[in-house]
């Protein structure tokens, strides 16, 4: 079983599904023992393509970015019919599903600093286009200084890249929360970013990038 086929299947199930597939399924699809599943995710994992929960001797997985299997801050689901509802652990990893999802416009729910202000964004799949659906004016998405770092570590992403109201809003929650401050994007700056992160594949020091595919296998 290659590690890439598998993590194939493992994004095409979570798409569809909305929830990654288990072990057994794995042991199923490609026809192979426990151990060599096992085996092969641990190669993935090696290299940032998944993480793998043990508990209890029952393997499970937790996230295949740009997807994460427990509740998060960010929200997708579709805008247009009823369908599965993801979670990511950014608002980059948010904007990544859009990417993959089959659906020709979605949105994301989130809260804006991950506190205590709601926001909802939409994008158009077919257009690229980006927009607000529900307050506030604006938002923007913050980038670090080590963004570069970061996109290479796919479990650091999560505090790295959240949803503002603006630059002053971005800086004020830094101060507030002692986190040194780096520098915010426009919602289509950001979604232009995902696009050109997932078409990365791989990164400088050989591990998968975090969104790993632009579209299913």
């Amino acid at each position: 079983m290659l590690a890439e086929t598998l993590r194939c299947q493992i994004i095409n199930f979570w798409v569809e599904h909305g929830y990654p597939p288990s072990v057994q399924w794995i042991q199923e699809e490609n026809r192979s023992t426990e151990s060599e599943a096992l085996a092969t995710l641990r190669e993935l994992e090696k290299i940032n393509g998944v993480t793998v929960d043990n508990f209890n001797s029952v393997y499970s997985i937790v996230s295949v970015p740009p997807f994460c299997a427990t509740p998060t801050l960010f929200s997708v689901k579709s805008a247009r019919k009823k369908g599965p509802i993801y979670w990511a652990t950014s608002a980059l990893c948010a904007l990544g599903i859009m990417l993959i999802a089959p659906e020709d416009s979605l949105e994301i729910h989130s809260r804006l600093g991950g506190e205590l202000e709601s926001v909802a964004v939409e994008v158009s799949v077919k257009t690229g286009k980006v927009k607000l659906v529900s307050s506030p004016k604006n938002v923007v998405v913050s980038c670090p200084q080590n963004a570069l770092e970061i996109l290479e570590n796919a479990n650091r992403i999560s505090n790295s890249f959240l949803f503002f109201k603006s630059d002053k809003h971005y800086h004020e929650w830094c101060s507030r929360h002692n986190q040194p401050a780096g520098k915010v994007l426009d919602l289509d700056s950001s979604y232009k970013l995902a696009k050109i992160t997932s078409a990365n594949t791989t990164a400088v020091n050989g591990s998968l990038g975090p969104f790993l595919i632009s579209r299913p296998c």
